[in-house]
């Protein structure tokens, strides 16, 4: 089986669920970066199934912070695809994901 890597950029600036890759994968590197907080703004990545990888950063974001670089020892894999899930009066907050995935064919 082959397996390529790939990065997705998403740009998130509304409260709701983005879903920024459709498909299995194991996600390798996460970078999130805030260019304006919001208020009361709680930001997660989980496995499209529903079950969280990564729950709210435990400090609330400031404009200009990378407020999470993670590099996982042992990849998660991601059944479902990736949700970003955001709740709160949103801000503007920008993600940078690496992820691993066999593509079909």
């Amino acid at each position: 089986m082959r397996v390529e890597r790939t990065q997705i950029i998403s740009h998130i600036t509304t409260a709701g669920t983005t879903r920024v890759f459709d498909g299995g994968c194991s996600l390798a590197y996460v970078v999130i970066s805030v260019v304006a907080p919001g208020s009361n703004w709680n930001l997660t990545i989980q496995d499209a199934n529903g079950n969280i990888l990564i729950p709210p950063p435990d400090l609330a974001p400031q404009a200009g912070v990378i407020i999470r670089d993670w590099m996982p020892a042992i990849p998660p894999r991601m059944a479902g695809g990736i949700d970003i899930v955001s709740a709160g009066t949103p801000g503007d907050i920008w993600y940078w994901l690496w992820l691993d995935y066999s593509p079909a064919g």
